[in-house]
C-alpha cells in the first residue's frame, strides 16, 4: 500500500475492541470469521481455514467434550477457542483463560494442566517444548469447530475491504483452505504466519494513517 509500519503491542482479547474504537483499522493473522464478530466488524474474503480443538497427551482419556468434566483446560482469552470450549464443555470443567498464547503454553509446560483448547498450529510449537523437557506431546482429542480466517475491518469501509480482497490470491484460496485442513488433521501447523499480538501503524505522507492489528490466535 506504499506505507510504513509501526507495531504497537496488544492482547488477543483487544483485537476487535481496538478495531471498533479506531485504535486499529485492520485486524490480520488468525482471526476466525464468526457470526458474532460479523455483527460488529466486516471481513475480507476467506484466505485460510483453521480448526479449534481440544488437545491432550495420548494417555489422557478424552473422547468427547463430556470427558472434560472435572478437568482443567487452558485457553487464550477472547479467542474462538475460548468461546467454543466455554459453550461445549461440561459446567464442572475448570476453564483457565490466559491473556496470550505464550502464557497458555507456559501453563502446560509448567504442569498446571495438560489439556489445551486452541489451534493445532499452536500446540505443535508447544509439543517441541514438551518433548525437550521429557513430557508427553499433545494430540488432537476433539475437534470443536472449523472456521474460515479473514481480515477484519471496521464496518462502513467497503473500499478498504475491496482493496484487501484484491491482495488475497483468489485462485489459490480453495487450495490453501484444503491444504490447511489436511495438515491440521495430521497434527502439523497449517501454512500461515503465527503473527504477534500487536498493532501496526501504516503512514503515507502526513495525512494517511492506517492501523493494523496482528493477532496470533483465532
Amino acid at each position: 500500500m506504499g506505507v510504513k509500519l509501526e507495531i504497537v503491542p496488544t492482547t488477543l482479547a483487544n483485537r476487535i475492541p481496538f478495531l471498533m474504537t479506531d485504535k486499529a483499522d485492520i485486524v490480520i493473522s488468525a482471526l476466525s470469521i464468526t457470526p458474532e464478530r460479523a455483527k460488529v466488524i466486516d471481513f475480507s474474503i476467506p484466505f485460510a481455514a483453521i480448526e479449534s480443538v481440544i488437545a491432550a497427551p495420548e494417555s489422557v482419556n478424552i473422547k468427547s467434550m463430556a470427558d472434560l468434566a472435572g478437568k482443567t483446560i487452558v485457553t487464550p482469552r477472547g479467542t474462538t477457542n475460548d468461546a467454543n470450549v466455554t459453550r461445549l464443555a461440561p459446567k464442572d470443567a475448570n476453564i483457565v483463560r490466559l491473556e496470550t498464547d505464550a502464557t497458555a503454553m507456559t501453563a502446560i509446560t509448567s504442569g498446571r494442566t495438560n489439556i489445551y483448547a486452541g489451534a493445532p498450529a499452536i500446540f505443535h510449537a508447544l509439543n517441541e517444548k514438551l518433548v525437550k523437557q521429557g513430557d508427553a506431546p499433545l494430540v488432537t482429542k476433539v475437534v470443536m469447530a472449523t472456521a474460515m480466517l479473514g481480515v477484519g475491518v471496521k464496518k462502513g469501509q467497503p473500499e478498504l475491504v475491496e482493496k484487501i480482497n484484491g491482495l488475497i490470491p483468489r485462485e489459490s484460496q480453495e487450495r490453501q483452505v484444503e491444504r490447511n485442513l489436511q495438515e491440521e488433521s495430521r497434527g502439523r501447523p497449517a501454512r500461515r504466519g503465527h503473527g504477534r499480538s500487536g498493532m501496526i501503524r501504516l503512514q503515507a505522507g502526513d495525512t494517511s494513517i492506517f492501523h493494523f492489528l496482528m493477532g496470533s490466535q483465532e
